[in-house]
């Protein structure tokens, strides 16, 4: 069982999405980026869309879960967009990403233009 979709657009990587909010209080802290929200606001609207009754059996099941992550046209390493991906996809097929047990990365290019291709599905 697994569900796959492709978001448009130029991924967020992990060391892009945050950047440093200087100092409040005497304390220092992080914030994500306009872009970084945006980018995740997106990948969860198109993973709602992608197929609702698959996401609702996948999510049932508890896992463990794999992800596959295709990116095209991207300049950040492979790896990069993984993390903050992972993250933006809690809730939605799985409670908390510790339950994905398989992460596959693969960095392409290709002339229709950036975007992410996502597969999430229950390992067997």
């Amino acid at each position: 069982m697994k569900v796959t979709f492709t978001v448009p657009g130029k991924p967020v990587g992990l060391n892009s999405a945050y950047k440093r909010a200087g100092t409040t209080k005497g304390r220092k802290g992080f914030y994500m980026t306009k872009a970084a929200v945006a980018f995740k606001e997106h990948i969860r609207a198109r993973a709602m869309l992608a197929d609702r009754p698959a996401m609702a059996a996948i999510k049932a099941h508890g896992g463990p879960y794999f992800v596959e992550i295709e990116t095209y046209n991207c300049r950040h390493d492979a790896d990069s967009p993984t993390k903050f991906i992972l993250d933006a996809l809690e809730g939605l097929y799985y409670e908390n990403d510790r339950k994905v047990y398989g992460v596959i990365a693969h960095k392409n290019k290709d002339d229709l233009g950036p975007r992410v291709k996502i597969t999430v599905g229950v390992m067997e």
